[in-house]
């Protein structure tokens, strides 16, 4: 009898295998590149690796990642923190290297440099092989999704903000670089997203929306926030990955019954790269007052899941996440002169490392403390299982 229960289950694994294939992808926050960060981070390097150093892991290891770039670049511009951002084409570069294969570059801050800036984000962008959705050079582009082959599977994304903090094109300038720009209350605008969604759905495996907007450093999505994004599952998109709060938000997953599938809303990633807004060191009574938002803002959260082909029906499925702080630490570089780095950083890592780094952290115990405690309220936040992953504190 155990010889045939063994046999059977082989036999089924062997059909599972055959019938079913599965790409993974990481979906991440803002990437903020205020000025202090990249100054430490291009400090003797002249590039940004170390931003991501303690991340690029667990991003090469999956199929597909992708992030929302708030910032341009461009090398003709010195560094610019807010509230108008540049940071050098060299963060295209590193983020490649990290294991980022696509962004939206549609928020708040893509048109802080102006058309110019929009261009040569754009090259860096398609220099480097790094997708993108949300800007293009010209308006019925920028508000079309683009279509990206990962392995078997089609996916359309279309990225959209709700804000370009009052510098968007005017009309004269129709054929001039264009964010796709999605003006907040606007029904007629909400329709025609929707429209495109419903006309997109056939062509693609899975259809995602990138959607930047909602209210900052709140914890629960706005009212009208929840409704546009729900508007966008039920016009058919099976994933929407929101941005901008700088603080994580709810998500939900569940089963749409009219198309019998799973649908995947995040209302906001958070921050990825916080920079300036990891701000934790500032809390007076960190510990008695673990939601301040200075202390969420300075955490965030790789959003993975899969994407599976079975028997011919596409869904998504096994939603977690890596939950991320980003520690604060100084260097002194000569008499009088330190620069401020900033380390993103798993949870699970932090709580894994000695108490005492006198080369970089000093008395980490606090800080481990924090994002300890942080870590409990994250998986409430979120309501998704967070994943298991393995870290080696040594190397």
């Amino acid at each position: 009898m155990n010889k045939l229960r063994l046999f059977l289950i082989f036999c089924f694994l062997g059909i599972y295998a055959v019938n079913c294939e599965k790409i993974t992808i990481s979906a991440l926050g803002d990437i903020m590149m205020h000025k202090e960060i990249q100054e430490s981070a291009m400090y003797q390097t002249g590039n940004y690796d170390q931003v991501f150093s303690d991340v690029k892991d667990i991003l090469q290891k999956d199929d597909f990642t992708i992030a929302n770039l708030e910032t341009p670049v461009a090398d003709e511009i010195r560094i610019l923190g807010a509230p108008k951002y540049n940071a050098k084409t060299s963060l295209v570069k590193s983020m490649k290297e990290a294991g980022i294969d696509f962004v939206s570059t549609a928020n708040n801050h893509a048109f802080d440099q102006w058309a110019f800036g929009v261009r040569t984000t754009m090259k860096a962008l398609e220099d480097n092989g790094i997708g993108y959705n949300g800007c293009a050079e010209n308006k019925r582009v920028s508000e079309s999704f683009t279509i990206v082959n990962v392995k078997s599977f089609s996916i359309g994304i279309m990225a959209l903000t709700f804000s370009l903090n009052g510098l968007r094109p005017t009309r004269e300038d129709y054929y001039s670089p264009y964010i796709n720009y999605f003006p907040p209350y606007d029904e007629a605008a909400l329709n025609e997203l929707c429209e495109k969604i419903r006309l997109i759905k056939n062509k693609v495996d899975v259809v995602m929306i990138l959607y930047h907007g909602g209210a900052e450093y709140q914890s629960e999505p706005s009212a009208i926030q929840s409704r546009w994004l729900k508007s966008c599952t039920e016009a058919g998109a099976d994933v929407v990955l929101g941005t901008h709060s700088h603080v994580l938000q709810k998500i939900d997953f569940y089963k749409d019954t009219k198309e019998d599938k799973n649908k995947l809303i995040a209302y906001s990633l958070g921050n990825f790269v916080p920079g300036l807004q990891s701000r934790y060191r500032y809390v007076k009574n960190p510990l008695e007052d673990i939601d301040n938002t200075f202390i969420k803002t300075s955490e965030g959260a790789i959003l993975k899941f899969d994407i599976v082909r079975w028997n011919g029906k596409v869904e998504i499925i096994n939603p977690r996440y890596v939950p991320l702080f980003t520690l604060v630490y100084y260097k002194t570089i000569a008499p009088e002169k330190w620069l401020t780095y900033f380390q993103l950083m798993p949870i699970e890592k932090i709580l894994q490392m000695p108490d005492f780094d006198e080369e970089r952290f000093k008395d980490l115990k606090p800080a481990k403390n924090i994002a300890f405690l942080r870590k409990e309220k994250m998986q409430k936040i979120l309501g998704i299982p967070e994943e298991n992953t393995l870290f080696d504190t040594s190397k």
